[in-house]
C-alpha cells in the first residue's frame, strides 16, 4: 500500500486501546537507501517511533501494536545524527538531475507501508512561488543521492503531464521520458 505524504504528516496515532498518543510531525529516513527508519511525533517533547509499531495505516490516523515504544531522539544514536543533519522533512527540498539541472522543489511524496521506504517524489518549479511550472513525478529508483539540502535523480526519469497529476493520486501511464532540459 502507498500513502500520501499529505495524509501522513499531521496523522493521528492511536494506541492498541485507542488512546491518542501523537500526531506523525516528520519521516526519518534512510539517506543511503530511502527506508523508513522512524516517525517524529508531535507531543509534550519530541518522540520517534519506529514504522515496525504500526499495524493499521488509515488516511489520517494509524495504529499502533500492543508492544510499542516511544523513543526520545537523544537515545537512538544514529537516529539523533538524522534528526539533527537531516532535520527537515523531505518537502521543500530542492530537486536536481545528475548533470545538475533544477527541477523544482518537493511538493509530495509517497512512501510504501509494505517495505517501509519511499515509493516517488513529486517536484513542483515555480517563479517566485507564485507561478507553478511543470510537476514531475520521480519513482525512487531514480533517486541518487538524498543530501540535507536537495535530492539528486537520475537524468532520465518518468514526467507526469500537470493535468495528470492530483494530489494523492499518480498516474504512470502516458508519461513522457526527461532526457534533457
Amino acid at each position: 500500500m502507498y500513502i500520501s505524504s499529505k495524509q501522513i504528516l499531521g496523522a493521528k496515532l492511536y494506541d492498541h486501546d485507542g488512546h491518542f498518543v501523537g500526531r506523525i510531525r516528520r519521516v526519518i529516513l534512510n539517506p543511503d537507501n530511502g527506508h523508513i527508519l522512524a516517525f517524529l511525533l508531535y507531543t509534550s517533547r519530541p518522540n520517534l517511533i519506529s514504522p515496525q509499531d504500526i499495524v493499521s495505516w488509515k488516511q489520517h490516523y494509524l495504529s499502533l501494536g500492543q508492544n510499542y515504544e516511544l523513543h526520545q531522539p537523544e537515545d537512538l544514536v544514529r537516529l539523533h545524527k538524522l534528526y539533527t543533519h537531516h532535520c527537515t522533512d523531505l518537502l521543500k527540498r530542492r530537486v536536481r538531475t545528475e548533470s545538475g539541472v533544477k527541477l523544482g522543489k518537493i511538493v509530495e511524496y509517497s512512501l510504501n507501508t509494505k517495505s517501509f521506504s519511499l515509493a516517488s517524489i513529486t517536484a513542483q518549479k515555480s517563479l517566485f512561488g507564485l507561478f507553478l511550472g511543470q510537476t514531475l513525478l520521480i519513482h525512487h529508483t531514480a533517486i541518487v543521492n538524498i543530501k540535507p539540502r536537495e535530492i539528486i535523480v537520475k537524468d532520465s526519469f518518468i514526467k507526469i503531464p500537470l493535468f495528470q497529476n492530483t494530489p494523492g493520486k499518480f498516474a504512470l501511464s502516458s508519461g513522457q521520458t526527461f532526457d534533457s532540459a
